[in-house]
């Protein structure tokens, strides 16, 4: 829920997603999340690809490739 919850959020959003990387940190179901979001541009110029990654915290200062548990990735369109 948490990466299609994610992928929802840039896809509604009123601008086109312009091509970048952010970490954001979450509580969801009293437990500990970090999403990682990566826009890439594609050969299209009206349409970007979204890559989510989802970790499973077990402390809030815990972060390593270990915890993915979801890669998720879908496109946005500009139109």
């Amino acid at each position: 829920w948490i990466a299609e919850n994610k992928m929802a959020e840039v896809r509604v959003s009123e601008t086109f997603p312009s091509t970048r990387e952010t970490k954001e940190d979450l509580e969801y179901a009293n437990e500990n999340w970090k999403i990682v979001s990566k826009i890439v541009k594609t050969e299209d110029a009206n349409i970007n690809r979204i890559e989510l990654d989802v970790f499973h915290l077990k402390s809030t200062d815990q972060f390593d490739e270990g915890n993915k548990i979801l890669s998720f990735s879908g496109f946005a369109g500009r139109y």
